[in-house]
């Protein structure tokens, strides 16, 4: 043991008078990566040893040493906080000994010493090892352990470890409006207003908090809300008024200055600011006001408010087995399984302690199964009826024996799978009670190649509204840009106007982390936080905006939810049957047969999920006509037609003006032309009618394929349609 970091530990301690923080690990981010990762969750550790005997060791004196690992159970420890020399005694109390910053994407394992102290020496009496997630989850947020004799193997004491989340500092939602500011010096016709707030550092240099959008000048400019850390507030602050015209591109109008404190009075008077400039001859001249219009305190709970509440996560896996149509070695095999490996393992290790079991979800897509060798994009990993795998090594062995017995085929769709998993998170919360959530991650290993855009747009769409997370994690030196593309385009997305609720998606590259880490628990440890570090912020938003609270949760006022109702999606009935001759593995779940399923408690109020785009045979209104018979079903009155075919287009996201116009001026053309025959009347590829309405020769399967419009735009732009052809005509 280190004796001199010991003790370097224990002055350190004792001339700051409060507990150490241990800081966070943290590697480099990925370019271009700008993930929300929500507040700092810091948790204070509490220890009470019981019955130590004070007969044992040669000192009378102990202290106990706190060792960090990242890795594993077993190290290498990093010595990071120690306890105050203490007297040797039965019972020892250490409340607040020290501090962790919680991280969710990697592991952080704790080493307790109990040390004999001497001025020349620190031997371990024993020692005893736990997990910050481990304490976390635990009852009550406690947990015991024996403390084991190094050399014997006895126990020497019980060591009662606790913790505490210590409180973090809330926003404050913001508003202001500006009033008469002087337009000296600028072009009234051009000129636009802006304003910052700024707060000194320690060098006194001003630090930009906030800027705000640029709004034409007035004589009254209403800015929109935005919101700061009340910490950040704690201090003066300056709200510094800018404008640009024409000639000028950031001049300076005047500023005022203002605190948390003046800020929370609501008198009308006191919260008029007014806005002053210093002049030439050094005098403070007004050149208008600022005046509050709303100041709100924003408390959101947490990722540790909900897993200490009871919240779980679970974890499921699809892995990509497409391969290029290029000769195929033995190297490139070898790598696949490596990467395929590398990504579970520094994925799931840190959802061990937050699933309540040890049963994870694995799926692949992307081959011909046995027994008929027919191609499927949606198959369980353990080529039967059932999904779920026994803990990491079970992924990794279904996953070894698939690859043995599966036929790569060239390509690979991921919407498959995306909606079967959105279903089965959804299936799963409304199976559990409303104090017990439970959450997904979806994790897609692939290498990038992929043919179903259209379809994966929509999927991801599909279940940003549901309780998942999908992290995409690209493997092999495959051209990886389409699907980093893809994955970082967050709430961009967008399918004929329909656009993600919230950003549910994550993306890694392995190639890219293998560039910049060398070290295999260091790349494990890179991949891991690549991928998850947006998981906790995920998870806690999508529970506030659905109504789900902790046990004790904080009053929620948010900019972000204010206008979005709390909704909860209508069960799912998702059931198993028994698996009929030649059936592909894993397909037996069935989401359209009615089961008598027991009651679940979900947050009120209700709103449905949007239905599975082109899968729906519900967009035709069942309030239609009944139907007739003979010629009579197709030779409906003009506008019954019209009508039917409008309302069907307005239900789905089709650019209406790439639709044929059904008009009587076409209809008696076609007739004119069809010398007595029926006329037929295409109907939109995602519409479908009740069979009773049309002759089979004209019934139509929603196909997504049809669906021809789509891109992804920059940040600042949306997608585009592209101009769907028209429907052909029959004679």
């Amino acid at each position: 043991m280190n004796f001199a970091r010991i003790r370097h530990v224990v002055e350190m301690r004792r001339a700051t008078k409060a507990p150490p923080l241990l800081p966070p690990k943290r590697k480099r981010s990925s370019d271009g990566e700008n993930k929300k990762q929500g507040p700092k969750e810091i948790i204070d550790i509490h220890v009470k040893i019981r019955g130590l005997r004070p007969q044992i060791g040669l000192s009378k004196s102990i202290t106990c040493v706190f060792s960090e690992s990242d890795e594993n159970f077993s190290g290498p420890w990093r010595v990071s906080a120690a306890s105050e020399i203490l007297n040797k005694e039965s019972s020892i109390d250490l409340p607040s000994v020290f501090a962790v910053e919680f991280q969710f994407e990697r592991s952080q394992f704790i080493k307790l010493d109990v040390c004999d102290w001497s001025d020349n020496s620190a031997s371990s009496l024993g020692y005893t090892i736990f997990s910050v997630s481990e304490l976390i989850v635990s009852d009550n947020g406690s947990i015991s352990r024996k403390v084991i004799n190094d050399d014997t193997g006895d126990a020497i004491a019980e060591a009662q470890i606790s913790c505490t989340i210590r409180p973090k500092p809330h926003s404050v939602l913001l508003q202001f409006a500006t009033r008469n500011l002087s337009r000296k010096s600028m072009n009234p016709a051009s000129a636009q207003i802006f304003f910052e707030v700024q707060k000194p550092d320690d060098d006194k240099e001003p630090i930009v908090l906030y800027r705000s959008e640029v709004a034409k000048c007035s004589q009254k400019i209403i800015f929109r809300s935005f919101s700061l850390q009340s910490t950040d507030l704690a201090d003066n602050v300056s709200f510094v008024c800018y404008f640009r015209d024409s000639k000028t591109q950031r001049g300076y109008i005047g500023e005022f200055e203002t605190n948390y404190s003046l800020l929370k009075n609501n008198d009308q008077p006191e919260n008029t600011y007014t806005v002053t400039y210093e002049s030439s001859r050094g005098q403070k001249k007004i050149c208008g006001s600022f005046e509050l219009l709303r100041c709100n305190e924003v408390a959101l709970s947490s990722f540790l408010d909900y897993i200490s509440s009871g919240a779980t996560l679970n974890i499921a896996i699809a892995i990509d087995f497409s391969r290029p149509e290029t000769f195929i070695d033995e190297s490139y095999a070898r790598r696949y399984l490596e990467d395929v490996e590398l990504a579970v393992k520094a994925v799931g290790e840190p959802f061990r302690d937050f699933s309540l079991t040890s049963a994870y979800g694995a799926f692949g897509f992307g081959a011909k199964i046995p027994p008929h060798y027919r191609e499927s994009q949606e198959f369980c990993l353990s080529l039967e009826t059932d999904p779920y795998c026994r803990g990491l090594d079970g992924v990794m062995k279904a996953f070894k024996n698939s690859f043995a017995n599966v036929q790569p085929i060239t390509t690979a769709h991921y919407s498959h799978v995306i909606y079967y998993v959105s279903k089965l998170a959804q299936n799963a919360l409304n199976r559990s009670q409303t104090t017990h959530p439970c959450y997904y991650v979806l994790v897609i290993v692939t290498r990038g190649v992929f043919d179903d855009l259209k379809e994966t747009i929509q999927a991801i769409i599909f279940a940003s509204r549901a309780p998942i997370s999908i992290v995409f994690v690209g493997i092999n030196n495959s051209d990886l840009s389409e699907l980093e593309r893809l994955a970082t385009a967050g709430t961009r997305l967008n399918f004929h106007g329909r656009r993600p609720e919230r950003d549910c998606l994550q993306y890694v590259s392995i190639p890219k982390c293998r560039e910049e880490e060398s070290n295999s628990n260091e790349l494990k440890s890179l991949i891991g936080e690549r991928a998850l570090i947006g998981i906790p912020w995920q998870m806690s938003t999508w529970m506030t905006k659905n109504g789900y609270k902790p046990r004790s949760a904080p009053v929620v006022y948010s900019q972000e939810v204010e206008t979005d109702q709390p909704y909860q999606a209508v069960p799912l009935q998702c059931t198993y049957r028994q698996p009929r001759a030649g059936e592909q593995a894993g397909h037996v779940f069935s989401t359209t047969s009615t089961t008598q399923a027991a009651p679940t408690f979900v947050a009120q109020p209700i709103r449905k999920l949007p239905p599975e785009p082109g899968r729906s045979n519900s967009d035709y209104s069942a309030r239609c006509s009944s139907p007739r018979s003979g010629g009579e079903r197709i030779r409906s009155s003009h506008s019954s037609i019209d009508g039917r075919v409008s309302k069907m287009t307005s239900q789905m996201s089709i650019d209406e003006r790439n639709q044929p116009v059904f008009t009587e001026q076409r209809h008696y053309e076609a007739e004119k032309q069809g010398a007595g025959h029926a006329v037929s009347r295409r109907i939109p590829s995602n519409a479908s009618l009740p069979d009773n309405n049309i002759p089979g020769a004209y019934r139509q399967i929603p196909q997504l394929a049809n669906l021809r419009s789509l891109s992804i735009q920059p940040s600042s732009g949306h997608l585009g349609n592209s101009s769907l052809p028209p429907p052909s005509r029959k004679p």
